[in-house]
């Protein structure tokens, strides 16, 4: 009896910590798109910045965003983008603001490749991924994460994501 008892813990406790470290859909989309914004060189000079704004106008898109909510703005090679999100109420806006562009990296500079996301001991290598690409990804807004959890947003008044494409 003892045996079984120790069993059944240990698989309780295995199917708990697999559960911990497998991520769910929000959090695997989340690192999809921190991954693939990762990849684009938004640094001046590169063309980039438009790839990378269709990319997440498409992510939007998919996600419900109308493309109507979603505008665009070209200044020379850098795009930049503004998204609404109508509030359900009559609440002040709120606007959150992001830059897409980094300084540039040269890969042979770097011991891993700058444009390709890279996780080791549960930290993140590559360029842009603390300032600012996580903050850009940050910025899906939970309840926009995916299709399937698409709802109504509950915010008082309407809410505007910048991502700028230079500082």
């Amino acid at each position: 009896m003892k045996r079984v008892l120790l069993l059944s813990a240990s698989l309780v406790l295995t199917s708990a910590a697999v559960q911990a470290a497998t991520p769910n859909a929000h959090e695997a989309q989340a690192r999809e798109i921190y991954s693939t914004i990762i990849g684009f060189r938004t640094a001046a000079g590169h063309n980039q910045t438009r790839p990378m704004v269709e990319y997440l106008s498409g992510v939007l898109r998919q996600a419900g965003i109308p493309a109507a909510d979603i505008a665009t703005l070209d200044l020379g090679e850098a795009r930049a983008m503004i998204v609404r999100l109508p509030g359900a109420g009559q609440g002040r806006p709120i606007v959150f603001s992001a830059h897409m562009d980094v300084v540039d990296a040269r890969p042979e500079d770097w011991v891993r490749d700058p444009f390709r996301l890279i996780e080791e001991d549960g930290v993140f290598f590559g360029r842009g991924t603390t300032d600012n690409k996580a903050g850009v990804t940050a910025m899906r807004i939970p309840g926009f994460a995916t299709p399937s959890s698409r709802s109504t947003p509950t915010l008082a008044g309407a809410c505007s994501m910048m991502k700028v494409a230079s500082r």
